[in-house]
């Protein structure tokens, strides 16, 4: 395989997990805003803490694919 189909494949692979990790952070944004009061605080606190990890991760990955978009350009 060539060193640029490996580039595209990693691309790939990023933006799936991109992906899952996007769904997965609007699904917990969703969850927190209905049951906001209803809740224990703990699971509150929690999902606000995942919801912040989980951005962190999107932001880090995001930033990972561009670099490796600009050095597939270089190719």
């Amino acid at each position: 395989m060539a060193k640029i189909d490996k580039i595209k494949e990693t691309i790939n692979q990023f933006r799936l997990w991109l992906g899952i990790l996007v769904l997965t952070d609007i699904s917990l944004l969703g969850w927190l805003a209905s049951n906001m009061r209803d809740d224990a605080i703990i699971r509150i606190v929690l999902a606000c803490i995942s919801v912040f990890i989980l951005s962190g991760l999107i932001v880090f990955i995001e930033k990972r694919v561009r670099s490796i978009i600009e050095e597939l350009e270089e190719l």
